[in-house]
């Protein structure tokens, strides 16, 4: 992914509202390039298992994990198992996450789509670590996209009110973005819970001033 990580850092030079962006891939020279990619600013990873299709614990990745987090950068991992007909489930669900938390505990991890399907085992795994987030892309949308929305958690989710992220996936997934904006303040979870969700969580976790 050199040239890709290359593409994202080079928009984030270019504007500030841009948070730069890279990922990882098992492979010889990961970590030279992850190296490179946190000297540029690199400031949040996004990792995708089923469509890379790889082990989140394979050892070429061991000291790249390493890196990130002894300098605790943020890593949205897409950990869960999308029936799509692409394949890679088999490197996805809580269990191979579980795995790199232990040899890893200190990642920051961030896990995409409230880790739909596997909404309820996630949302434990959160609750256990503390150093786990999860972000809302696609949960909560109108109509739904993936499923139905984990409601029945609503006082976990609420309990974890300062490591819920709002995530989009616009416009790379074409659902209008502001459906999903009303489909979590429809939820009537109140203010203080959605402000966090939408605006202070994510500024807390890039650093940038409220």
């Amino acid at each position: 992914p050199i040239w890709l990580n290359d593409f994202t850092l080079t928009l984030a030079e270019q504007d500030s509202r841009i948070v730069p962006t890279f990922t990882v891939y098992p492979e010889a020279g990961v970590d030279d390039y992850v190296e490179e990619a946190l000297e540029r600013g690199g400031a949040c990873v996004k990792v995708h298992l089923q469509v890379g299709k790889f082990s989140a614990t394979d050892p070429l990745l061991s000291t790249a994990w390493a890196m990130l987090e002894a300098r605790r950068i943020p890593v949205v991992l897409h950990a869960g198992a999308v029936a799509d007909g692409s394949g890679g489930q088999e490197w996805c669900g809580p269990e191979p996450v579980r795995r790199l938390l232990g040899e890893h505990p200190g990642l920051r991890l961030v896990i995409a789509h409230l880790g739909a399907p596997d909404y309820d085992d996630f949302i434990d795994l959160t609750l256990e670590h503390a150093e786990i987030g999860l972000d809302t892309a696609n949960v909560f949308n109108d109509p739904p996209l993936l499923g139905n929305p984990p409601i029945h958690r609503r006082v976990d989710l609420l309990a974890l009110g300062d490591r819920v992220y709002f995530g989009s996936d616009f416009p790379t997934i074409p659902r209008p973005f502001s459906g999903q904006l009303s489909a979590i303040a429809g939820l009537g979870w109140g203010d203080d819970w959605l402000r966090k969700v939408l605006w202070t969580n994510g500024a807390r976790l890039f650093d940038v001033d409220p």
